[in-house]
């Protein structure tokens, strides 16, 4: 990527005016209304305890067919994640 912004380097010269001065205007507030979320992180711990037991492989089940599985959990900074990684 030559301009280092993903390729939208183009359009950050241009003027903040009308259609695209609202939307910059709406997605500032959404974004300022993120600051203050915080995450119930022993409430993901106990959601992802209950999937796990209800996807464990059964005594006797042969693992050969069955896969392992994986939960993705996206969570919207490096300390919510941290705190999420070390509780597990």
């Amino acid at each position: 990527d030559r301009d280092g912004l993903c390729g939208f380097g183009r359009h950050a010269s241009k003027p903040l005016c009308g259609e695209r001065l609202d939307e910059g205007l709406f997605l500032h507030d959404v974004l300022q209304q993120m600051k203050g979320v915080t995450y119930d992180i022993p409430m993901v711990e106990a959601l992802l305890a209950t999937l796990a037991l209800d996807q464990a492989i059964p005594e006797g089940a042969e693992t050969e067919t069955s896969s392992g599985g994986g939960i993705l959990v996206f969570l919207p900074g490096w300390d919510d994640i941290d705190r999420l990684k070390r509780r597990l």
